[in-house]
């Protein structure tokens, strides 16, 4: 079995196998000798040889985990691909077969569904975050009806597997042994190439969260249609376009630059409430007077420590007014408790790790001292977003596309429900 991030090789008897993927197509599968058959209704039945699937079992226990959603062996390598924006020509190419093969140095490469083995791999994973294995069928999937409608096809168990998914992975197979460090630069190369020739825009995925993300979400939100009731709230129209942004994204980065505006959006006012509340206690302070030179200067120094004015606006502290507006709007607990519902192992994570790229500070979001939790998860989610727009090299805390997109991960289902809250919180009763 594997981790969820697929750091153990996945292995698997003759008989567990077949059980797998009779669960992934909702099949029935009985076995009889050296046979298998996979029922299909009352109207067909697959025969499958046992030395087929045993031969799919070696090469599952033959690949072993590179780095992010990448497995390979002596002479095959397969990574989860995905297409950074949506591409008709993209379509037309995969409907044609995207393959390119080089006969002289004995290397194949293709784009398409994922071979067995390796959606073996991702059923593994879904099975440890607790997704059910067949929510490997991404959207509406009837093998029945797949194979009234091609008759004349002579289908295979391994086939209807394959259709089932609307995964794509990037698979290169090679004539002679290569060493496992070799495969993630001919991996870059092709997809530059197909992006320079094609205008296909495809990137390694570097951790399958985005495989999950769908599944995992419906355990902190209702999962049906039906069972959503009507809108009983009003809600701040930017917020909801930002928000909406962040669920439709592709990238992590723009996911979570998108859920930080949210936060964003009250910085000013937050800001100018807070420096404004500190001036009326100082002057209605009992022991202030305004005849004493003395206070007055300290009500000066407090307001000029407070806020730099630049033309006629306030520049903000955006460290402070994140603080401001978490404190206003977040539950911390309701907050700790969305995240381990969605991902238990994410509030221990937050507590001992800090953001790679951005050295984000740790924050333990079940401490006592609620003033110190939102002081260390303001400079945390800052940091990270800091991180994400500051490119520029040699800087402090600089992200790296797609290389940190691992690290990034965690950082997104926190900015997530940290704006669902500020959304709701900022809400008024009545919907529209």
């Amino acid at each position: 079995m594997t981790t969820a991030d697929g750091r153990r090789a996945v292995e698997l008897d003759v008989d567990s196998l077949a059980d797998a993927i009779a669960q992934i197509l909702r099949l029935k599968v009985t076995r009889s000798g050296e046979a298998y058959t996979y029922r299909i209704g009352d109207f067909r039945s697959i025969p499958t040889a046992a030395s087929e699937l045993a031969a799919v079992a070696a090469s599952v226990a033959a690949h072993r985990p590179l780095d992010g959603t990448a497995v390979a062996s002596d002479k095959s390598f397969e990574v989860l691909v995905q297409f950074s924006r949506p591409s008709g020509n993209l379509r037309r190419l995969l409907g044609e077969g995207l393959v390119l093969a080089d006969d002289q140095q004995g290397v194949r490469y293709e784009v398409g569904p994922p071979s067995v083995g390796y959606l073996l791999r991702v059923r593994d994973v879904l099975k440890e975050r607790g997704v059910p294995a067949d929510r490997i069928v991404f959207g509406p999937f009837d093998p029945k009806r797949l194979v009234e409608e091609r008759q004349e096809r002579d289908w295979t168990v391994f086939e209807l597997l394959r259709e089932a998914t609307s995964l794509l992975t990037l698979r290169i197979t090679s004539e002679r042994p290569r060493a496992a460090t070799s495969w993630t630069s001919s991996a870059q190369a092709v997809l530059f190439h197909l992006a320079y020739n094609l205008d296909v825009a495809l990137v390694p995925a570097r951790s399958f969260d985005d495989v999950v993300r769908p599944s995992v979400i419906s355990r902190v939100r209702r999962a049906r249609a039906g069972d959503v009731d009507v809108p009983r709230r009003a809600y701040v129209g930017d917020l909801v376009h930002h928000y909406q942004l962040g669920v439709s994204a592709d990238s992590p980065v723009l996911e979570f630059l998108s859920y930080y505006h949210v936060a964003e959006h009250f910085f000013e006012s937050a800001y100018q409430d807070d420096l404004i509340n500190q001036v009326q206690q100082s002057l209605t302070a009992p022991a202030f007077s305004y005849r004493r030179k003395k206070d007055l200067r300290e009500l000066i120094r407090k307001v000029g420590r407070a806020a730099r004015v630049e033309g006629d606006e306030i520049v903000v502290n955006e460290q402070v007014a994140l603080r401001l507006v978490l404190q206003r709007h977040v539950d911390l607990a309701v907050l700790a408790q969305d995240l381990t519902t969605y991902d238990r192992g994410l509030v221990e994570h937050y507590a001992t790790r800090t953001v790679r790229f951005a050295e984000g500070d740790k924050v333990d979001l079940r401490g006592r001292d609620s003033a110190l939790v939102l002081s260390a998860l303001s400079r945390r989610i800052l940091k990270t977003r800091n991180a994400l727009v500051h490119g520029r090299e040699g800087i402090k805390g600089r992200f790296t596309p797609f290389a940190d997109d691992e690290h990034l991960a965690p950082e997104v289902p926190l900015a997530r429900f940290v704006a669902e809250q500020i959304i709701v919180s900022t809400s008024t009763p009545g919907a529209g």
